[in-house]
């Protein structure tokens, strides 16, 4: 018997089954690891966006008081030395002369008897020197005003008064030109003129009416008439004091952006011509409150309230805010509103802070409670 034999002949493709390996999968994202992935990034990317925008308001915000609080602190300083000094002259006296009237009416800037300091209510309107209005550096009615009138801090001695030939002569004349109008005082009194001419060379003033256009008189004598026929005569000793004249109008006005501004009016000479200029003095400023402490000029008694401009204290009938009112102001309360330049509140609004300061008169020294 014949024993059968495997007849299993190795073929190429056999060869070498046991060591294959097959070939492993390359690895990849699924779409839905792709939206998980951009899902995250997109939650990341907007914390970071979340906190930027975050500080970036609140850093405007700060922005915005720190502008706030540096015009505030611009308004009080300009205005509150201005309202300090009212009434004040080298002298101290308040006994004062004025030929400033050749017109006939004592113009509003050289009026120092009717009030060195006047407070304006917010419903009157003094046309003669900035009306309400709603055009540029027009005042804002409802808002108060303030007149301050004094004596610049340029003094300068007089050596010599020659009344009859209308000549003063000063230890050196500085800075002054013809036309300016000045006061001069002693511890007697004051007269208040406009230059006629102006000698640098003979240091020598001339206040002849003949050359000085404002003036009514050559005698600087009080009181002066109110036709201003015959004033008494007077004549200033050497050692008197000469000094230029200041008045000042503080208002809320419209400002060229068409928001609100504080301003100022006052005097100036131009083409040999009294008239005024008008500057924006701090920006953000929408509101201007007064009131004041006043004194019983009779009895040297402080009152107990601050009161406004328009009290019954201030009676135009006895001579509002002139020196024969008994009641005199001797300190005022400014409060100021002011608002931002940009809508940075939460209610994306402008940010308003009213913000108060508290302001002795020099001319009238007395002590006071200045707790607002």
């Amino acid at each position: 018997m014949t024993r059968a034999t495997s007849s299993y002949q190795h073929s190429p493709f056999n060869a070498g089954q046991g060591n294959r390996r097959t070939p492993s999968r390359q690895a990849g994202l699924t779409l839905v690891e792709l939206m998980v992935a951009l899902v995250l990034g997109l939650v990341v990317i907007l914390a970071v966006l979340n906190i930027f925008v975050s500080n970036r308001e609140t850093f405007r915000v700060t922005e915005n008081l720190m502008r706030i609080q540096e015009n505030a602190r611009a308004g009080f300083d300009f205005m509150a030395r201005d309202v300090r000094e009212a009434g004040q002259n080298p002298c101290g006296t308040t006994l004062v002369a004025n030929v400033i009237r050749k017109t006939g009416a004592i113009p509003w800037w050289a009026d120092w008897n009717a009030g060195t300091i006047i407070g304006v209510d917010g419903s009157v309107d003094r046309t003669d020197i900035m009306a309400f209005g709603a055009t540029t550096n027009a005042r804002v009615a409802g808002t108060d005003a303030v007149l301050v009138i004094r004596a610049e801090q340029d003094e300068q001695a007089v050596t010599l008064h020659s009344p009859g030939t209308f000549e003063m002569t000063l230890k050196a004349v500085t800075g002054l030109v013809a036309d300016d109008v000045v006061l001069t005082c002693d511890m007697q009194g004051a007269a208040i003129f406009q230059l006629g001419t102006v000698s640098t060379s003979l240091n020598q003033i001339n206040y002849d009416p003949g050359f000085a256009a404002l003036n009514c008189s050559n005698q600087l004598g009080y009181p002066t008439p109110l036709n201003c026929a015959t004033p008494p005569a007077r004549t200033f000793p050497a050692g008197a004091v000469l000094s230029k004249l200041s008045a000042s109008f503080w208002y809320i006005g419209n400002s060229a952006s068409g928001k609100r501004s504080l301003y100022r009016t006052r005097i100036k000479k131009s083409a040999g011509v009294m008239t005024t200029e008008t500057e924006e003095m701090v920006t953000g400023v929408q509101d201007l409150q007064m009131t004041y402490l006043t004194k019983n000029v009779s009895t040297e008694a402080l009152a107990t309230d601050w009161v406004a401009a328009s009290d019954a204290v201030f009676d135009p009938g006895v001579g509002a805010w002139s020196e024969v009112n008994v009641s005199q102001a001797v300190a005022a309360r400014i409060v100021m509103t002011l608002q931002s330049e940009e809508s940075v509140g939460t209610n994306n609004l402008p940010i308003q802070r009213q913000l108060i300061h508290v302001v002795g008169l020099r001319s009238r020294d007395t002590l006071f409670d200045s707790t607002p």
